[in-house]
């Protein structure tokens, strides 16, 4: 997926998901990636990701993890991991709120972002009222939910994580992954960054990345 985010010289948002081997994959996984910019080109953003979900015993292996949000003036990318459900209902918040939003700074988009996290939130804490025992485990391990967003702003590549449980975000100067093979793809892509550490051919290597850790 290719999406231009200016009618000039027009940076590029790559992101790719991967269809399910012949055996059952046992993580899910996204990743995000820059390319950092040279005299030669602009910086990139690289996103990719498996395509199983579980709901659950039943599994789904033709899901989109990826999503892309439109503000005004741009478009978003967001990868999400763990529960794909509030993945996507966050996504559909965010959507909303940033369809006529212009990107003013370069924490615009991220910000909307965690604003739609928060109410998908405040609505599980709202919905399990009296039934929460400890919030560490109702977030972490029995409603988890990851993000990657990347987005350009003035030309410059940028990419955060957020996640459910503690809300805030973080910027990714290189990469990160997340989900269940999270730890092998990150020891995946140091390993791609220290050959390459522009990530100069970082569209293989993500796709690379993701096909390891889905087969090991």
């Amino acid at each position: 997926m290719q999406s231009y985010l200016d009618k000039y010289k027009k940076p590029v948002l790559s992101a790719k998901s991967f269809r399910a081997p012949k055996h059952d994959p046992k993580v899910t996984i996204a990743i995000g990636l820059i390319r950092k910019a040279s005299n030669q080109r602009q910086g990139s953003i690289f996103f990719a990701s498996d395509s199983q979900t579980t709901y659950g015993a039943a599994k789904r292996v033709n899901e989109n993890k990826i999503a892309v949000v439109d503000f005004a003036d741009a478009q978003v990318l967001v990868a999400m991991a763990d529960c794909v459900e509030l993945g996507d209902r966050t996504v559909e918040i965010m959507r909303e709120k940033a369809k006529s939003v212009p990107l003013e700074n370069k924490e615009t988009a991220v910000k909307i972002a965690q604003e739609s996290l928060r109410e998908v939130h405040a609505h599980l804490l709202d919905w399990d009222a009296g039934h929460i025992g400890d919030l560490e485990k109702f977030f972490w391990s029995q409603h988890p939910l990851n993000l990657l967003i990347g987005y350009y702003f003035q030309r410059e590549p940028l990419l955060y994580t957020l996640g459910i449980y503690r809300g805030i975000y973080t910027q990714v100067r290189s990469f990160e992954a997340i989900g269940g093979g999270a730890m092998l793809a990150y020891s995946l892509l140091k390993d791609y960054s220290e050959a390459d550490p522009d990530f100069e051919y970082g569209y293989p290597a993500a796709i690379a990345v993701v096909e390891k850790t889905i087969d090991n």
